[in-house]
């Protein structure tokens, strides 16, 4: 993630987009929990005990669809952060939701897996009589969950509807997804939790 203080003269150059949630709340929900992760509330948990209590507030960017902005503010000072979502470079979390298909048998239900994203603003949507088809025929095979991997609520990185990061059609014999197994095969490459997506194609054509 690219963190820059963001200058009372003028926003920075928007950048490309890459797998950024679409809904407003999403994003400065996924903009705080970097921040929170980052090294920056030290430094504001610093100016508390000097300036007292801080008001913070946050909005999406006007200037880029990845960017939030974040103020933190006291009587005669103010700071904000702008915390850009276009690295695309960031793997997502997914949980195995179906574990019987020609793509998933070597994965169990539940298990979480690391993969990266590369798409700019794509996401999954399909009208609601479509998603509860997909949901209780288990065509929905992978499913994004927060990088903590919790498993207890909706979450996605780009707005893709119930989180939805891959079906297979109604025969099971095709999948579409959003992450790249391709490119997790490896630890050197950051993950090798695809690799079990073509160890089940093989398993499956081998029985």
């Amino acid at each position: 993630m690219n963190w820059q203080y963001a200058p009372r003269s003028g926003p920075r150059r928007p950048r490309e987009v890459k797998a950024v949630p679409t809904n407003a709340q999403l994003k400065i929900g996924r903009a705080l929990d970097l921040f929170n992760a980052s090294e920056h509330p030290r430094t504001v948990a610093g100016l508390a005990r000097t300036l007292g209590p801080p008001q913070a507030g946050a909005v999406t960017s006007d200037s880029s669809a990845a960017e939030v902005v974040l103020t933190i503010a006291w009587e005669l000072s103010w700071y904000q952060f702008c915390v850009d979502l276009s690295d695309g470079r960031e793997p997502v979390r997914l949980r195995v939701e179906n574990g019987d298909t020609l793509f998933t048998n070597r994965y169990e239900v539940g298990q979480v897996l690391t993969m990266p994203v590369a798409h700019g603003d794509g996401r999954y949507t399909a009208d609601e009589t479509t998603l509860d088809r997909l949901e209780g025929e288990g065509q929905v095979v992978l499913r994004y969950v927060p990088s903590g991997g919790e498993t207890d609520r909706y979450w996605s990185p780009n707005g893709s509807m119930r989180a939805i990061a891959g079906i297979v059609n109604a025969s099971g014999n095709v999948l579409g997804l959003m992450p790249h197994p391709e490119r997790a095969m490896d630890t050197l490459l950051g993950s090798s939790d695809g690799i079990g997506m073509f160890e089940s194609m093989l398993a499956r054509v081998a029985a």
